[in-house]
């Protein structure tokens, strides 16, 4: 909405043949940050889930498992299987980044990739093309 504002206002004041657009440098970046930003969320909240189930023995999967599954469905389509499978094993099996060994296998070229941080993840699935 406001995105279409701030367009027909530069339309207004420099005429109708002008136009103004993101640059894809933008874009990526903002992409980058949304990604980043939605993984350590989805940390976070499975964090607190696994907290007060090991602090107060409060087991709430019953009640979270649908929501997880339209947020997984929403990540898939978004931007693909590839990538929803490498964010949910980040979130759910990388207990550790930086004291472990994650790899990321390019199925298609071979090559194995380290990462121990969600940008690293992200650089990784960029350059491997997963990205729906």
């Amino acid at each position: 909405m406001m995105k279409n504002y701030y367009k027909e206002r530069l339309k207004e004041l420099g005429g109708k043949n002008i136009n103004a657009d993101e640059s894809p440098k933008t874009k990526e970046k903002k992409r980058k940050e949304a990604f980043i930003q939605i993984v350590k969320d989805i940390q976070n909240i499975h964090n607190r889930s696994i907290g007060l189930a090991d602090d107060y023995n409060i087991i709430l999967l019953g009640y979270e498992d649908q929501y997880f599954q339209i947020i997984e469905d929403l990540i898939v389509e978004m931007w693909g299987e590839t990538v929803a499978f490498i964010i949910f094993w980040w979130i759910y099996e990388v207990t550790n980044p930086k004291g472990e060994e994650n790899i990321i296998l390019d199925e298609r070229s071979g090559i194995e990739y380290r990462v121990n941080s969600i940008v690293q993840v992200y650089n990784v699935l960029k350059k491997i093309k997963a990205f729906k």
